[in-house]
């Protein structure tokens, strides 16, 4: 809504029968010093949007200044008018001023007001708002029932339509057996179910009201394996829903038929001389048993076999323990079979690393060194051992002309010097320098490396 002064662009009065209208309001009055009129006119109205366009048009002959005030007002207590626009108009002049005036979606107002006050003048004339359009209205008042009516069709909908939430059944059953199928279902109406066989045809039905609880199949005793479609459905105005689950018919198995034997299959004894077998060593089994035949194993932990021997009438075996480089839990397992029976049993046994050999030493005369008393072949390594601590101990390994081969100087507890890798080997002289308590001293001691192998 906008409001503006409007003064007249001429002097010159505009003559009261301008203010002819066919709807609205029309006032004036009669002055000495000249003639006062107002009137208000509908120009336009939207429904929808409740919006009416008015002009408003004022002559004013007098030679005083009016001011002009038009408001809406609405029925009911402690309700304040609306105000529309208010203008200025100059003497001897006339302005005609256009306004939208909002109306309200519920009710209406109950007149539209306009006043003229100035010098001894006070006038007001009141004109009726456009009527409300009912075919409007009627078709809203449709358009809002029918969203309504659909939402509240579609949330009962949701709570009463059918819908079955969960099925569970056995996977397999033995023929002959009835089988529970358990369900939980949502919303109103009987719940048929079926048991349906690989042919088509119904082996089973029923129906109940219940929402949660069981069905029964008994499921029919045939010779082969069979698979059955268990179906459940429920159905009521609001639609339809239904499950289905596969059992699967085991056929029934033969009964079994006992053998009667004078005496079955036994173990009477299964023990091993040693608990803890070092690598490589023997294992010495003793063993005592009632069959016709059977086999003893020597088994790691994840069941490998390490060694296998058919039983023995004297009951006794012997298995090598395999070479382990940590503690290693094996067992003995026997099996005796007699007739149909057979018996099985075990023992364990740990096998332990073997204990090297010690390496002999021989001392070097003089020098702080050993070495290792092995026959000494071209290529080989010549093991040595510090025996006691010296200062700028370096060992060096010359030929028969006195040519170092290798030398350096020694660090650590053990050392090694290489054997040239001659085919034909000779002699050899290894030469240890170091500093004691009487000095510098130089120990040389003669070797022979034999040929290479």
């Amino acid at each position: 809504m906008s409001t503006a002064i409007v003064p007249a662009k001429v002097a010159q009065i505009l003559p009261l029968e301008v203010f002819t209208i066919e709807r609205g309001g029309r006032n004036s009055v009669r002055l000495p010093s000249g003639n006062v009129a107002t009137d208000i006119e509908l120009v336009s109205y939207n429904e929808r949007s409740r919006i009416a366009r008015y002009e408003l048009r004022v002559a004013n002959e007098s030679a005083s200044v009016l001011a002009c005030y038009a408001y809406a007002v609405r029925g009911g207590h402690g309700t304040r008018p609306v105000t529309c626009t208010s203008i200025a108009v100059l003497p001897f002049s006339g302005v005609a001023v256009t306004f939208e005036l909002p109306l309200p979606f519920i009710g209406n107002y109950d007149r539209i007001t306009v006043e003229m006050h100035g010098d001894g003048i006070d006038l007001s004339s009141d004109t009726i708002p456009p009527g409300r359009d009912y075919r409007v209205l009627v078709r809203r008042s449709v358009i809002l029932a029918a969203v309504v009516l659909t939402t509240l069709v579609t949330a009962i909908a949701g709570l009463v339509a059918p819908r079955i939430i969960a099925v569970s059944a056995p996977a397999e059953a033995l023929g002959g057996s009835t089988v529970e199928i358990a369900y939980e279902a949502h919303g109103f109406g009987a719940i048929e179910y079926h048991l349906i066989a690989p042919d088509g045809s119904v082996s089973g039905s029923g129906s109940t009201h219940a929402q949660t609880g069981t069905v029964p199949f008994l499921l029919p005793q045939v010779p082969v394996t069979r698979a059955y479609m268990a179906s459940l459905e429920e159905h009521n105005l609001f639609g339809g829903d239904a499950r289905t689950v596969v059992i699967k018919d085991v056929a029934t198995p033969p009964p079994r038929m006992l053998t009667r034997v004078r005496e079955p299959a036994a173990i009477r004894a299964l023990a091993v001389e040693r608990s803890h077998v070092p690598s490589g060593e023997q294992i010495l089994v003793r063993y005592g048993y009632v069959g016709q035949a059977g086999m003893l194993r020597l088994l790691d932990e994840n069941d490998g076999v390490w060694a296998a021997a058919p039983i023995d009438a004297k009951g006794v075996a012997r298995f090598s323990a395999p070479h382990v480089d940590q503690v290693r839990e094996m067992r003995v397992a026997l099996h005796v079979e007699k007739d149909a029976t057979s018996a099985d049993s075990v023992v364990g046994v740990t096998v332990v690393p073997a204990t090297p050999a010690p390496i002999p030493y021989k001392p070097l005369g003089g020098a702080p060194l050993e070495i290792v008393a092995k026959p000494l072949l071209a290529g080989d390594a010549i093991l040595l051992r510090v025996t006691r601590r010296v200062a700028d101990l370096r060992i060096a390994l010359q030929d028969e002309h006195g040519q170092e081969i290798e030398g350096f100087n020694v660090d650590g507890d053990q050392t090694a010097l290489h054997a040239p890798d001659s085919a034909q080997g000779g002699g050899y002289t290894i030469v240890a320098t170091f500093t004691d308590h009487n000095g510098q001293e130089t120990v040389v001691t003669p070797i022979t490396i034999g040929k290479k192998k």
